[in-house]
This record gives structure tokens, sequence and C-alpha cells, in this order.
């Protein structure tokens, strides 16, 4: 089978698409034939402003928002100039938030990846309609994202986001069993999604309360303003590459909350899957593909009120036998299905079909 070499362009180094949609497959793909170059701009997509302008909503800002966005497209520019010696293009989400009909400077075949509802991102959601029509494949993270790709590009691959099983694995938290007692639940994501953890917050806050030995394990890069959880037991663990893995280990149950809408629809239940590949039964809202995921086999519990959220937390809480039945079904599913040797196969399958 002859080589295919992918140009693949990036939002930035620690952007969650770009280390789990492509990053981590890079090794596995060139086993399969495919060498993918990544290229990652030195003005991330979503670097944080500065100082106190990080506080203000970027439309605010006028001409500092310009040219931070042309910053972002001018470090794309690398990618595009060494793209032409390249067989095929891999895109990740967008190329620069309202300057996306720069991409057309593409001149090899591009296949956009995207595992979120981009279409609802303000100026990034503008530009996705062109981008699309201009893609030779496009790859969805899931079905719902997949059917609002189609009408613009007849050639849509649905691949879900992997999870490297070698390294998200149930022996991490076997290592640190003896020493941990209690009940911890355990959250991981960015600062963008505290909202969901807040909305389960009348049921955290009973469980805490009611439940001996419960506590909330929070990981992201900054620590949430929970006021219904004052005084109540609740660690935060600041999010890094380095203790993703270990800090998430700690925890006996893992749990992913979401509003019901189309943004949350368009979620790749990537949360409840780094659960279930540690071996951690899971507590979820049955939003989107987490109803695909429950539904692969019995590895966790659907919660929907603050009473359901409750009852499911409570009987993990003392049942570890049924604790331990989910986790191991939950560890199976992610082997069979999301494991990054079988999603990568998936990839290559839809980067040679432009080629």
């Amino acid at each position: 089978m002859t080589p295919l070499r992918v140009c693949a362009i990036t939002a930035g180094r620690n952007a969650p698409p770009a280390r789990f949609r492509i990053r981590q497959h890079l090794q596995p793909l060139r086993t399969m034939g495919v060498e993918v170059t990544e290229y990652v701009p030195r003005v991330p997509q979503a670097m944080p402003m500065p100082g106190m302008l990080r506080h203000v909503r970027r439309r605010w800002l006028g001409p500092v928002s310009a040219a931070w966005a042309l910053a972002h497209a001018a470090a794309r520019l690398p990618a595009i100039v060494d793209s032409r010696t390249f067989d095929a293009v891999w895109l990740e989400r967008s190329f620069a938030p309202g300057l996306d009909p720069l991409a057309r400077l593409i001149r090899r075949p591009l296949v956009l990846d995207i595992d979120d509802a981009v279409w609802l991102e303000g100026l990034a959601g503008k530009g996705l309609p062109g981008l699309t029509r201009q893609a030779a494949a496009a790859i969805a993270g899931n079905r719902y994202l997949a059917d609002w790709l189609a009408p613009f590009c007849s050639n849509v691959h649905i691949v879900p986001t992997a999870i490297d099983c070698q390294r998200f694995s149930p022996a991490s938290r076997h290592a640190g069993a003896a020493a941990r007692q209690g009940f911890v639940m355990g959250w991981t994501g960015t600062a963008g999604n505290f909202r969901h953890l807040e909305s389960i917050a009348p049921a955290l806050s009973r469980v805490l309360r009611e439940v001996p030995g419960a506590s909330l394990l929070v990981i992201a890069e900054r620590e949430p303003q929970l006021p219904a959880l004052v005084g109540l037991p609740v660690t935060f663990v600041r999010w890094s590459p380095v203790v993703e893995v270990t800090a998430l280990a700690g925890a006996d149950v893992g749990i992913m909350p979401l509003e019901d809408n189309e943004w949350t629809r368009g979620k790749c239940s990537f949360k409840m899957l780094q659960y279930m590949a540690l071996g951690l039964p899971t507590v979820v809202s049955p939003v989107g593909m987490n109803r695909d995921v429950l539904a692969h086999g019995e590895s966790g519990i659907a919660a929907v009120s603050q009473d359901d959220w409750v009852a499911a937390l409570r009987q993990l809480a003392g049942d570890p036998d049924l604790r331990h039945r989910l986790g191991s079904t939950g560890r199976e599913v992610v082997l069979a299905h999301y494991d990054v040797p079988v999603v990568a196969a998936r990839i290559a399958a839809a980067l040679r079909s432009v080629a």
C-alpha cells in the first residue's frame, strides 16, 4: 500500500481535540501507512487574552480581538505553505475564527474533523458551512454532528474520540486503592463546562451531606465556584497532562451531567469514556452520544432529575460490587469500540478516502 502523507493543522498544543482526535493517533497511523505531520500554531486558537482582558468576552474587545484572530491566522501560514508537499490536509475544527475563507489557499484534499457543534460557535460557526463544502471528506465525532455535516459534504465518516486504554487503565486506580477511603465522585473537564456541574449542585449537596465519607473531586484548569457546596468536602486538582490520569484514578464513580440542548447533543461523551477506561462506573445525563455509549452495555446509570442523581449516587455508594461490575463492563466497552487502535483504523480509512 502506498504511504499517505498528511498535513494535520491543529488549534494548539493543549487543545483537547488536537490531543485526543489527532496527536494520539500519529504512531498507530504510521503503522497503517499514514504519515501525519502536525502543525501547531504559535498562537493557539483558544489562547487566553493577557491580564484583565481574559475576563472580558472577546466580542466586546473589538480591535484587540481582531488582532488576536489575525495573529492566530498568521500562525497558520507555515502549514498552508507546507501543505502543498502533502497528499491531504487534516484540519481540526476550523482554520481561524472569522477567517475560514483563507483555507482556500490549501491546494490539497481537505479532511475536516469536528467533535462539537461548532456551527453554534460565533465566528467559527459562521464559516463552517463554507469550510465543509470545500472539504473532500469530513470526520464527525458522533451521529448528531454527521447529520449536520451531511448536506454540505457527501463523504462523511463517523469516528468517535478515542481513549488510550494503556494510559487510562484500572491499574492506576488499584495502585492507590488501599489508601482510598470513603466515596469519591469525580468530575473532569474545562472551566467552560462548570455550568453542567453546577446544574446538579442540589443533588451533590444532598449526597455530600447524607452519605458518610462522600466527597467531590473536580479536575480542571481552574477552581470552580460552587456556592451550593460551600463548606462541604470538595477537592480541586488543577488539570495538567501529567496528573489527569492519576488524579481521576482517585475517584469511585465518574459523573457527567449535561443540559439537553443543541450544543450538548454534539458532545462526544469523552468524560464518560475516560471514566469507563479507568474501570469507573458512571452516572450521566442521557443526552446525545451518552445514550449510545450506555446502549453498548451496563456500564453506568442514566440520571435526569435531581432525585435521579441522588438515587444513583446513593446506590453506588452503598454497593461496591455494583461499582465493580459496571466499571468492568465499561472498560470492556471502551476496549472494543473506543480504544486508540480501533479508532485509528477508522481514521486511516477516512483519510485514504480522499487520496
